[in-house]
């Protein structure tokens, strides 16, 4: 027979080494079993109390296209109910607040109906929606952003005045909705087609307020707040298009996200002929906190009601 071999003090130390770590390894699965065990027996409960706002937090009021005495009457007045229970301190105007069609329209009238309306009509309606929205945010910041149907005027008298800037300026001063709409007057900020000066990026016809950027849109693609998107490649809310839509995108660097919040204006339009227009009634909502960032919320508007106020039954 061999010779037995007795165990070494060697292996005696590694033996109480592993008999302590298994020790060790046992009481931290007993503390994890009793945790858990606690955590399955403790009630569930909900916070009490109302959430607050941050300090130097406020609302922002995004109003999208109206189109003068195309705008969809109903759809505004839920527009402005919800912004007079709100203490609005910024509003930006997207643009196309009026129509410009009729003599200044870019295309030629081809339906009866089209003719109805007088530029004065047009002009009429959008001063009295520009009183409402005083009324509903007094005191608020008021933005507005020149849209292709406002660019039409300029476009007209530059046409009118055979290319002649004095002469076309002369007749801007006339008929352009800057004066028509006494914008100054109204203590409303323009940005012109050409404004840059609105944008860290120098975009031309936008409002870059803290970290979102405003613009009328120049997309008329199915998904037009993507393009805007990948163009810009920052936050943006449009209008333009008259349909609600969002496109997010996000990366390892960044998550931005593009708006457009639809319209207030008719949906039926005599270009469409009998095709469906998909536009959607609605307005953005912005909760910015001091440091620019912000919630946006699309406020949808079906059938004359602002789908806001159900918050007000929960």
């Amino acid at each position: 027979m061999g010779k037995r071999l007795s165990p070494t003090k060697e292996d005696g130390n590694e033996v109480k080494a592993l008999r302590k770590k298994n020790a060790e390894l046992q009481k931290i699965i007993e503390r994890m079993t009793q945790e858990h065990e606690d955590q399955r027996k403790a009630k569930f409960t909900i916070p009490k109390g109302r959430m607050t706002s941050p300090r130097g937090s406020f609302i922002r009021l995004v109003i999208p296209d109206t189109h003068g005495c195309f705008i969809e009457k109903a759809a505004a007045r839920a527009m402005l109910k919800d912004a007079s229970n709100f203490d609005v301190k910024e509003v930006v105007f997207l643009g196309d607040h009026v129509d410009c069609g009729g003599f200044l329209s870019a295309h030629s009238l081809a339906y009866v109906a089209e003719a109805d309306y007088t530029y004065q009509d047009d002009i009429n309606s959008a001063n009295v929606f520009l009183d409402e929205v005083t009324k509903a945010c007094p005191g608020a910041k008021n933005y507005f952003i020149c849209g292709n149907h406002e660019r039409r005027v300029e476009r007209w008298c530059l046409t009118q005045a055979v290319k002649n800037a004095v002469d076309a300026q002369m007749l801007l001063k006339a008929l352009d909705p800057v004066y028509l709409l006494h914008l100054k007057e109204r203590g409303i900020e323009y940005i012109h087609t050409l404004d840059n000066t609105h944008s860290k990026g120098n975009t031309r016809n936008t409002l870059e307020l803290g970290k979102c950027l405003f613009l009328h849109g120049y997309s008329h693609a199915q998904h037009a707040t993507q393009t805007t998107l990948n163009d810009l490649a920052k936050n943006a809310v449009v209008g333009h298009i008259h349909r609600r839509q969002s496109f997010a995108r996000t990366t390892h660097a960044s998550d931005i996200e593009a708006w457009c919040p639809g319209c207030l204006t008719e949906r039926r339009k005599f270009y469409c002929h009998g095709r469906p227009t998909h536009h959607s009634h609605g307005y953005g909502l912005q909760i910015v906190k001091k440091d620019g960032a912000f919630l946006h919320i699309n406020v949808p508007i079906i059938n004359g009601k602002s789908y806001l106020s159900a918050l007000k039954s929960v």
